[in-house]
This record gives C-alpha cells, structure tokens and sequence, in this order.
C-alpha cells in the first residue's frame, strides 16, 4: 500500500513540475535599438554589444554579432561567477542559455499575426464562457420560479 502511495505521489509529482517550469520555446517579441527578437518568457537578455557573444562563441555555441544572448532567470540568478565554457556547453544544451538572431520583416508581420490570432480566441472563449455562465444563470432562475409556483400552489392552492 505504502509503495502504490510513494508512486502516485511521485507521478503527481512530475507531472505538476513538467507542466510548470521554463520552456525555451515559449518566446515573446523584444524590441531593442529598433529591432525586434524573440526570445523566451522568463529570461534576462543581453545586449550583442557586451561581449557574452564573444564567450558563447569561445564556448564552441555560434551566436551573430548582433544576436541577443538570453538566459534563464533562476540560472542568472544562482550564478555567482562566470561559467565557465563546459558550463555554458551544458546550460546550452539544456536550453537554459541561447541566442537570439533579430527578426526579418517578414517573421516579424508572422508572429504579430499568430499573436492577434491568439488574441482573439482567448477574448472569443472567455466571451462564450460569459455566455455559458448567464444562460446557466438563467435557467437556474427560471427553476427557482418553478418551484416557487409549486410551493404558492400547494400552500394556496392555485
């Protein structure tokens, strides 16, 4: 019994942690100095010109001169020196750490429109979850009524 309870929680578990966390696909626009990037939710950039190119580079992972290079928040902030190029190698192949080439025209047009897209379901979903809610609103209403009349009938009698 003890191992059936051990291993749902462990399935729980992982199941909550997979679904909340860091997701390197996740990507918002970023403008900076009139160009636009995409890069992860939840990360600290920086900027092509201060030389963390340079050390991604000497690391053996290829980032353009003006790529912005991103980090994931909770290892920039539990970094206490420099890593070093085997940690950088690591962190990349995590998807903790990458770089971020600044978009095309054409690219850019593409994710604002998959953007208002996705703007428009989530309004047109919460508008058919307010139209859900007053209709079972209403119905809820109309039987209150009903059985109000039940009772006026048995207790009066019309």
């Amino acid at each position: 019994m003890n191992k059936k309870l051990v291993l749902t929680f462990a399935a729980f578990s992982l199941a909550f942690t997979a679904c909340v966390g860091f997701n390197p696909n996740n990507r918002k626009v970023l403008f900076f100095n009139g160009q636009a990037y995409k890069i992860p939710y939840g990360v600290g950039y920086s900027h092509p010109y201060n030389g963390a190119n340079k050390h991604l580079n000497d690391a053996g992972i290829n980032c353009g001169d003006a790529d912005i290079v991103w980090i994931e928040a909770n290892l920039k902030a539990s970094l206490r020196a420099e890593p070093t190029s085997d940690q950088l190698r690591e962190f990349y192949a995590q998807g903790k750490i990458g770089c971020s080439s600044p978009l095309s025209d054409q690219e850019l047009q593409y994710t604002m429109h998959e953007e208002n897209i996705a703007q428009q379901r989530s309004a047109e979903s919460s508008q058919n979850l307010r139209h859900m809610q007053m209709m079972n609103q209403q119905q809820h209403n109309e039987f209150m009524r009903q059985q109000q009349r039940n009772i006026d009938r048995f207790i009066y009698g019309y």
